[in-house]
């Protein structure tokens, strides 16, 4: 993904569409953890039941479980490498998604949009290095 070739409102766009994929996978999380696994079984007891009984449904679902698992952990990986200010922005404007304005009691209008440019380049700038890391 080469982010830089985006403009602001791209990049934006491509935020939003970020963490609230982020919140959803945060939510099927924690509904498979419910309701996926109801019975306390180590994960390798889960896996020589799915070997065991060629179970491909569960092979698949323990697949998608840690896929989402991997997309939460480099979301927040990247959200750890950031500075405190961008971190600030991007929590209040994609992670809690706050109503619209709710910068005007924090900063003027220049120093938000600045601030939140900032804050969208070292995400990104975290975002494509992070897709390489395993």
């Amino acid at each position: 993904m080469h982010t830089e070739i985006l403009n602001f409102k791209e990049k934006d766009k491509l935020m939003k569409y970020i963490y609230r994929t982020y919140r959803q996978t945060k939510l099927q999380l924690q509904l498979m953890e419910t309701y996926f696994n109801p019975y306390p079984q180590s994960e390798n007891m889960l896996k020589e039941t799915v070997t065991s009984y060629n179970d491909n449904y569960l092979h698949k679902k323990l697949d998608k479980q840690r896929n989402l698992e991997l997309f939460i952990k480099m979301i927040d990986q990247v959200y750890e490498q950031i500075s405190s200010e961008s971190r600030f922005i991007i929590q209040k404007e994609y992670l809690e998604a706050k109503e619209n304005n709710w910068w005007q009691d924090y900063y003027s209008k220049s120093t938000y949009y600045r601030l939140k440019h900032q804050a969208l380049n070292e995400f990104f700038l975290y975002y494509d290095e992070s897709l390489f890391v395993k």
